[in-house]
């Protein structure tokens, strides 16, 4: 029960933090803007575009990695379960 407090507290914790120093603002102007974080450099819309490109194909595919995991461990399984029996011989 502890560490559940103790996680939640630095969750709450790190929320406020980067509330205060402006995190989500920062993402969001980046976001829509184009702006980088903590600068005053903005990018332009093509390379606004590859970088979003870019994200949406990272999630793609840790979206896609773990079914794919649970349904390779489930064929294993079953190939593990279909083999025959070894019996061992007493002596």
């Amino acid at each position: 029960m502890q560490k559940h407090i103790t996680i939640a507290c630095l969750i709450g914790s790190g929320i406020i933090i980067a509330t205060t120093v402006g995190v989500f603002n920062s993402i969001l102007m980046f976001l829509l803007m184009g702006e980088v974080p903590f600068t005053n450099t903005v990018l332009s819309p093509t390379q606004m575009g590859m970088v979003l490109a870019l994200a949406c194909a990272v999630l793609i595919v840790i979206s896609t990695q773990a079914p794919l995991h649970y349904i390779l461990k489930k064929r294993s399984e079953v190939a593990k379960s279909r083999l025959p029996k070894r019996r061992l011989k007493q002596v």
